[in-house]
């Protein structure tokens, strides 16, 4: 409120709005930590194994998440949808071959710097 020093005494009201904008200052939280399947040997090519999941309280381009399989996967049989956790096979499995695999998966924010999360799986 502004208020003269006339008599008698004129004011008027303004009425102020903003925005508050987010901060990248939540990083990626993987729930829970750690996953574990079981797939058998020989299923089709893009058959679903796991799907990750990871939030970020952040909003807009810092709180939307890119996943990526970090390591873990050096033989290039798996993939993941980035926008939404999902490992596919990409490679027939072969049991006798190679009978486990421990994949890490990271969460990564799109904020300028990202911001990121490692599971394991």
């Amino acid at each position: 409120q502004a208020q003269d020093t006339g008599r008698p005494s004129l004011s008027s009201t303004l009425t102020v709005f903003f925005n508050v904008l987010d901060l990248n200052d939540n990083a990626p939280l993987f729930d829970p930590m750690s996953y574990s399947n079981e797939v058998f040997e020989n299923v089709p090519i893009g058959t679903s194994v796991v799907s990750v999941t990871a939030t970020d309280l952040d909003s807009g381009e810092n709180g939307r998440l890119e996943y990526t399989i970090v390591s873990g996967d050096d033989e290039g049989v798996f993939d993941i949808e980035a926008d939404n956790g999902t490992i596919l096979t990409r490679r027939s499995l072969d049991r006798e071959t190679k009978s486990l695999y421990n994949l890490v998966v990271a969460a990564t924010d799109q904020a300028q710097p990202p911001q990121q999360a490692l599971s394991c799986h």
